[in-house]
């Protein structure tokens, strides 16, 4: 997360605050050298809104991380909620992979509490729960018996979709290892 004036907004930039994360749909400048008009959707309601801020305003603003997973397979996680009830840091997230008929999304993956929001940090946990879900389909496969992680995703599409790619998942998390140490 970053300070930027409002001037130098741009478009699916994600604008922070204390109690919601908006992504920025458009950025208009009605009155030159006055005058930002921001038009936002909550992160996790979907609620429309727009904000007119001074053009030399500071506000809190963050992206969106995207990574591979394999060849044909992209995912994106973004903060949705500084901090939830339990004071956890809230992303959403979108797995697509179109060869696979993949395009899920969801806005449930949580970081420890008090901890500061991460994208690195998110992505790593939804690639953890991503290999729990392929281990919990294979449990299954194999040996016909239920697991508590073939519900996380709450799509067999999805526990399918990670066993079939269980190395590249184990790829991308070694390569976002990697980014962290450096």
């Amino acid at each position: 997360m970053r300070s930027t004036p409002a001037r130098m907004l741009r478009q699916d930039q994600l604008f922070v605050e204390r109690d919601a994360v908006h992504k920025i749909n458009k950025v208009e400048y009605p009155l030159p050298q006055n005058t930002v008009s921001v038009e936002l959707t909550d992160q996790v309601t979907s609620e429309q809104s727009t904000r007119n801020l001074r053009w030399d305003e500071q506000v809190t603003t963050d992206s969106a991380f995207q990574f591979s997973v394999g060849d044909t397979s992209k995912i994106t996680v973004e903060l949705a909620l500084l901090s939830d009830d339990q004071d956890r840091p809230t992303y959403k997230y979108r797995i697509e992979d179109q060869v696979a008929g993949i395009d899920h999304e969801g806005t449930d993956l949580h970081l420890g509490p008090r901890l500061r929001p991460d994208n690195t940090r998110a992505a790593k946990t939804l690639l953890s729960d991503l290999q729990r879900a392929g281990e919990a389909y294979e449990t299954e496969l194999e040996w016909g018996i239920d697991s508590e992680n073939a519900d996380l995703f709450g799509d067999s599409k999805i526990n399918e979709w990670a066993y079939l790619h269980a190395e590249d998942i184990e790829m991308a998390q070694v390569e976002l290892i990697r980014g962290l140490d450096r």
